[in-house]
């Protein structure tokens, strides 16, 4: 999903840094978390995020299935950044984007996220988990 995703990047960057996050759940020397959604039996889509420090925790790579959106995968995925970034005490969870996704705006939006004044980063105040 993450050549899907960056499909200009060299699988070997994307190798690397999936081989370190199996030998100790870090990616450039960062905790991070990684989650795949599932519906129906079929992956649905992926999150990844980072504990940048100071009560915030940031999402790396967000990507589901063009056939799989407005399912609820893209939003089940950021709850389950929210849980994880709140176990690390977060009380933000930032989140950015480009031009070449067009379709990402609407969808940190949709999922509770404020935009800056460029509509390209994204953040997110992490209240109470009730």
């Amino acid at each position: 999903m993450r050549l899907e995703l960056y499909p200009d990047e060299p699988s070997s960057v994307i190798k690397n840094e999936i081989d370190s996050y199996f030998i100790d759940g870090t990616i450039a020397e960062r905790s991070h978390g990684a989650f795949i959604a599932l519906m129906n039996e079929q992956t649905a889509g992926f999150v990844e995020v980072s504990d940048m420090g100071q009560k915030r925790c940031h999402v790396e790579s967000w990507f589901v299935f063009p056939g799989m959106r407005h399912s609820g995968a893209g939003r089940a995925l950021i709850k389950a950044c929210e849980c994880w970034a709140r176990s690390r005490n977060a009380i933000l969870l930032t989140s950015d984007t480009n031009e070449d996704y067009p379709d990402s705006p609407p969808a940190h939006k949709a999922c509770g996220f404020h935009a800056s004044e460029n509509d390209m980063l994204f953040e997110k105040r992490l209240g109470d988990q009730s």
